[in-house]
C-alpha cells in the first residue's frame, strides 16, 4: 500500500463543518441517521448515506433482507445505484415461472416449454392474464407469430398499451405476466423488457410495480417455431433479413435508430433536470 494511502486510512478524521448541514435521513424509519437503529452511518464532509430497506419492522444493521439497496449521494448527485436485479427481491410474491440463464443476466428467461405450459393454461389458477409481446417488425410478425401475441415493436406502442392504463389483476391472488421476445431474443426483446421496467419504476413508489413479473423467451421465435409450430399462426417463420422485405427492414431499422437516439437525448435531459 502506498505510504500516503496508509497515512490517510490511519489518520483521525477531522471535520470542519457542523453536523447540522448534513441532510441525512433513513428512508426506512424516517429518523435522522444519528438516531436511526437501521444503520451505522459514517460522515465525511458533505457526504451522507441513505438506506432504503424492505417494508419490515425497523431492525439493526444488517437488514434481514441481506441486500438492502444502498445509495451514496452528494446533495442531488446519484453516485451509485442499486443493481436492477435486486429490485425483484422486494416483490410481494416470488416469481411464478421457472427461469434459466440467458444472454442478459439481469433479465429472467424462460424456455419454449415453459411458454407453452403457460399458454395452455397450466397456471390459470394463479395467472389472470399472460401477454406475449412480440417485438419484431410487422412484416416478421405477419409471416408467423405465437398465437395471441401482440406486435409492439416501438417504445411508444408499448408505453401506450401497457402503462397509460396498466393491466392489473382483479384480486391479489392473481398475476399478470409479461413475456417479451423477438427473433432471437438477443436485442429487441430484452431492450423492450428493460424499457417497461424502467417506466414502471418511474410511475410507482419503490418497491411497487404494475408488472412485477417480466420474462424473456429464450431463443426467441427462431427457437420456438420449429418445436411448437401448432402454437403459431400462420405456421411459418419469416426472418428479419428476408430477401423480399429489404426495404421494410431498412425503414424500420432507421426508425429504431432514430428512436434510440431520441431516447438517449430524453434520458440526458431528465438527468440534467435532477441536478
Amino acid at each position: 500500500m502506498p505510504k500516503g494511502m496508509a497515512s490517510l486510512l490511519t489518520a483521525p478524521l477531522v471535520r470542519e463543518n457542523s453536523m447540522e448541514d448534513i441532510d441525512s435521513v433513513c428512508l426506512h424509519c424516517e429518523n435522522s441517521l444519528l438516531l436511526c437503529t437501521c444503520a451505522v452511518g459514517c460522515f465525511m464532509n458533505s457526504w451522507f448515506i441513505k438506506l432504503d430497506f424492505s417494508p419490515t419492522a425497523c431492525n439493526p444493521w444488517p437488514c434481514p433482507a441481506e441486500a438492502a439497496p444502498l445509495w451514496i449521494e452528494n446533495k442531488n448527485r446519484l453516485l451509485f445505484s442499486q443493481p436492477e436485479e435486486t429490485e425483484y427481491r422486494f416483490s410481494s410474491q416470488p416469481f411464478l415461472l421457472a427461469t434459466v440463464e440467458g444472454k442478459h443476466q439481469d433479465l429472467k428467461y424462460i424456455t419454449s416449454e415453459v411458454m407453452v405450459s403457460v399458454l395452455s393454461g397450466k397456471f390459470e389458477h394463479l395467472v389472470e392474464r399472460t401477454l406475449v409481446i412480440d417485438c419484431r417488425y410487422p412484416y416478421e410478425f405477419e409471416g408467423g407469430h405465437i398465437k395471441g401475441a401482440l406486435n409492439l415493436h416501438q417504445e411508444e406502442e408499448v408505453e401506450r398499451y401497457l402503462l397509460k392504463k396498466p393491466i392489473t389483476p382483479s384480486s391479489p391472488d392473481k398475476r399478470v405476466l409479461l413475456i417479451f421476445h423477438c427473433e432471437f431474443s438477443s436485442e429487441r426483446g430484452p431492450r423492450m423488457c428493460r424499457f417497461v421496467r424502467e417506466r414502471d419504476r418511474m410511475l410507482n413508489q419503490y418497491p411497487a410495480l404494475f408488472y412485477p413479473e417480466l420474462y424473456v423467451l429464450k431463443g426467441g421465435y427462431k427457437e420456438f417455431f420449429p418445436r411448437f409450430q401448432k402454437e403459431c399462426e400462420p405456421q411459418a417463420y419469416r426472418p428479419m433479413d428476408h430477401e423480399d422485405f429489404k426495404e421494410d427492414f431498412r425503414m424500420f431499422r432507421l426508425k429504431s435508430r432514430t428512436w434510440a437516439g431520441e431516447r438517449s437525448k430524453r434520458d440526458f435531459y431528465n438527468r440534467m433536470k435532477k441536478l
